[in-house]
């Protein structure tokens, strides 16, 4: 082969590379049915809490509390009406392990029986239990 057909053939090959990285970047994962264990709190202190409108009525009425370690690893928790439906993971180098669903992920209880039966990588879209509507 020539220099010139050589280099063409790389450009391919850079260019395959490029677009299934960004792929794998991409990937997303569909939420898993199954009874799954709210995270540890040991070694996590109180960050910080807020409102949010889960249901887009207008009215913020989910309370957000997120609790943050000394490595950056941060455990949120969402509740509506005083039931915590939600509990949610992300470590430190999130944007490093995002696909890692053990170690970046979202629990819901589905309908209010305080068993955590669905699971989302960070990053999926979840909604408010329907019983809390």
């Amino acid at each position: 082969m020539r220099k010139g057909q050589i280099e063409k053939v790389m450009s391919k090959i850079f260019l395959i590379a490029v677009v299934l990285l960004s792929l794998m970047g991409t990937q997303t994962y569909a939420m898993e049915k199954g009874e799954f264990q709210t995270p540890s709190l040991e070694g996590f202190l109180f960050n910080r809490q807020f409102k949010i409108d889960e249901d887009e009525d207008g009215i913020k009425e989910s309370d957000v509390t997120i609790y943050k370690n000394p490595s950056g690893d941060q455990i949120g928790v969402i509740s509506t009406g005083g039931i915590i439906w939600l509990w949610s993971r992300r470590d430190h180098d999130y944007l490093h392990n995002r696909t890692d669903i053990n170690r970046n992920y979202s629990i819901r209880d589905s309908n209010c029986d305080a068993i955590f039966d669905e699971r989302y990588a960070t990053g999926e879209p979840f909604y408010l239990p329907n019983c809390l509507k």
